[in-house]
């Protein structure tokens, strides 16, 4: 039996290993699934404008701002974004106004 100490030790090793060759994968993976998201909800806004002033109006108002301020601050928002956390750049700058735009 192995003492405790080298199974350990194994067990470190092998997630350090995959934190290293996994993790920036994951990194990947989750900010193209992010982004994707996001710019699909753009692009329907963008395809029918009604319905994004229906939405800025009706779902999701910003009671200090006119529905059609709202709605154009929200398309830009979630057609600038994305893109940016796509492809890594300002990741963390673009992530604030996609966090602000769903609460």
């Amino acid at each position: 039996m192995m003492p405790a100490a080298n199974l350990m030790s194994i067990v470190r090793d092998t997630l350090n290993f995959a934190e290293r060759t996994l993790g920036p994968l994951l990194d990947l993976f989750i900010r193209l699934w992010l982004a994707q998201s996001f710019f699909a909800s753009g692009l329907v806004k963008a395809a029918d404008w009604n319905t994004a002033l229906r939405l800025a109006t009706n779902e999701y108002p910003v009671s200090w701002l006119d529905p059609v301020t709202a709605a154009i601050i929200g398309l830009a928002i979630e057609l600038i974004c994305p893109p940016l956390i796509a492809v890594g750049l300002l990741t963390r700058i673009a992530a604030v106004p996609l966090l602000i735009s769903r609460w």
